[in-house]
């Protein structure tokens, strides 16, 4: 079992935003032998006694001894709340994601590199995203200019041009002529011109066009003009058969666990027991290809299925590891007895 000593050591380095000293801490603990999935399930144990720590009415749910105790309160007063349940989300996360990922030290390192830079990522949200290059209080002013005009003449042997704003002359015979002029109200942009740079943005932020997704035109088949051949049922077992080596010729092993098994069929009616919801869901998404391949296959367009959900405890498959070891301890009994002694 790992110590609690490393669990403070990394916990402080993530108070203190140290990452390398988080990550040569967790280089130790791979060195001496332990395994990255059960260090990060440690933290996330070791975060929820922090939490209790937060309440002296939850302090008993603390289960450590005196000494361990101790360093739990002092240390529970350098962190809050928020922050805790956010560590808490990401050791959740991670523990989700470990058995799936091909690189599993680099997922933990990256966890590591999350909770020192939480409170960063944090201000960094609060940014504003596109920063405008004006402010609302300030408002638009006439634009005035006052230069004496020394050759009237050239001006007038010029072609005059139609000016686009008004011009206001003020002259007398011993001083020159102040010409005040005022912007004239700028046209509206269209709002289906692309967007310039008119607007300075957020670093590291990129605004793609949102581009409307075509709804594909497919063509509805009316299945009252379709054959509707009749089949057997070793026909029917064969085409399922081959159906199943297709998705396990793809990679889809889950769904080809639902083909282990013979469905119920009446008359063009196929009912499919499947183990848990999730496979279900996924089963579904696969629908339309499923009947298609039945239907093509035996020429029958009469074909569908309806799905139900395994309750059967003494049939239904193992999955998650507290699944198999119920199977097997069902098996053999003394493996609970073992478990205990090992207080695993």
């Amino acid at each position: 079992m790992l110590d609690y000593d490393y669990y403070f050591k990394i916990t402080d380095a993530i108070i203190q935003k140290d990452i390398s000293t988080s990550l040569l801490v967790f280089n130790e603990i791979l060195n001496n032998g332990f395994d990255g999935h059960n260090f990060t399930n440690g933290l996330s144990e070791h975060f929820r006694n922090l939490l209790v720590c937060q309440d002296a009415k939850t302090i008993n749910l603390l289960e450590v001894g005196a000494a361990i105790k101790e360093k739990y309160l002092a240390q529970a007063k350098k962190i809050n709340l928020a922050d805790l349940i956010q560590f808490l989300i990401l050791t959740s996360k991670t523990d989700t994601l470990y058995k799936s990922s091909k690189n599993q030290r680099l997922l933990v390192e990256v966890m590591l590199m999350q909770l020192c830079s939480i409170e960063n990522e944090q201000n960094e949200k609060k940014k504003s995203l596109i920063k405008l290059p004006f402010n609302d209080k300030e408002k638009s002013t006439p634009v005035q200019f006052s230069t004496p005009i020394q050759k009237v003449e050239t001006l007038q042997e010029e072609p005059a041009q139609p000016l686009q704003t008004p011009i206001e002359k003020t002259a007398t015979k011993d001083t020159p002529t102040s010409i005040s002029i005022v912007a004239s109200e700028q046209p509206k942009a269209d709002s289906t011109q692309p967007i310039t740079n008119d607007f300075l943005f957020a670093d590291n932020i990129s605004i793609k066009p949102q581009v409307p997704k075509k709804e594909e035109d497919t063509p509805k088949i009316n299945l009252e003009d379709m054959p509707k051949d009749p089949f057997t049922e070793e026909q029917f077992i064969g085409k399922w058969i081959a159906y199943k080596n297709q998705l396990l010729d793809k990679g889809k092993f889950n769904l080809a666990s639902i083909f282990e098994t013979t469905p119920l069929l009446e008359n063009t009616t196929i009912t499919i027991s499947i183990e848990n919801k999730a496979l279900e869901d996924d089963f579904l998404a696969q629908k339309s290809d499923f009947l298609n391949f039945l239907r093509k296959e035996l020429n029958n367009y009469e074909i569908d299925f309806i799905t139900t959900i395994n309750t059967d405890k003494t049939t239904k498959k193992a999955y998650t590891p507290d699944e198999k070891f119920a199977k097997m301890s069902e098996k053999n009994p003394t493996l609970i007895t073992l478990k205990q002694k090992l207080d695993l």
